[in-house]
């Protein structure tokens, strides 16, 4: 199954891509955030073209025609799904209890320097092996909405910047309400204007509170 991308403004409007049809919108929870970076470091569209021949190449053989060939090389890029004020960060919606739902090192801390985003299967069946391992028998795959948007506000925290250079924090620690994954104090610094998100938090409300964010930060300008 895919991830699927779904625009603030598609569920703003209740208009979902087919692919999540069979689904019923209302389970998908907050699960992860991600930040979506300024730049790529990729091939030029003309040099992967060029060279598409030599980009699966075992990597002795591939450094020989990077040496050959100087222009065959990457390089930072813009990155074509970051645009400053709209998208910045990509939250990450799941249809399963977020106890069930696992990721690339979610239990290592910190998690800014280790979690990748969730996986999009789990294992519901196993068996075990003559020598006392367990595989998998059956996996069962599903959708991750993934949501890319912008928090307008100059003074919102995520877990990343908590505790300097290494947050105290993994992605099951999160998950379970250590901390909001967002969390907006305003402008006015009025406790009745301060916003939290938490993993958990569904498509409509996750929404909610990213205008009510932007509401309490009449002065945010896109600093691109």
């Amino acid at each position: 199954m895919p991830y699927i991308k779904v625009t603030p403004e598609q569920i703003k409007k209740k208009e979902f891509p087919e692919e999540l049809k069979n689904d019923n919108i209302t389970d998908f929870k907050l699960c992860y955030i991600d930040e979506i970076h300024k730049t790529i470091f990729d091939y030029r569209p003309e040099i992967r073209e060029r060279y598409k021949d030599f980009i699966s190449l075992p990597w002795e053989k591939y450094q020989e025609m990077q040496w050959r060939y100087p222009d065959f090389k990457m390089e930072d890029l813009p990155n074509p799904d970051y645009k400053a004020g709209e998208f910045e960060l990509k939250g990450y919606f799941t249809p399963k209890h977020l106890d069930e739902q696992w990721g690339d090192d979610y239990n290592d801390i910190p998690y800014e320097h280790n979690a990748g985003i969730p996986y999009d299967d789990i294992v519901v069946e196993t068996k075990e092996t003559p020598e006392g391992l367990h595989i998998a028998t059956k996996i069962e795959y599903y959708n991750i909405i993934v949501v890319p948007f912008c928090v307008r506000s100059y003074s919102y925290h995520l877990p990343k910047d908590y505790g300097g250079y290494n947050s105290p924090f993994s992605v099951d620690m999160i998950n379970a309400g250590a901390v909001a994954w967002i969390y907006d104090a305003s402008e006015s610094g009025k406790i009745k204007n301060m916003t939290s998100i938490h993993a958990g938090c569904k498509l409509d409300d996750f929404i909610e509170k990213l205008d009510r964010i932007a509401t309490n930060n009449p002065n945010y300008r896109p600093c691109d």
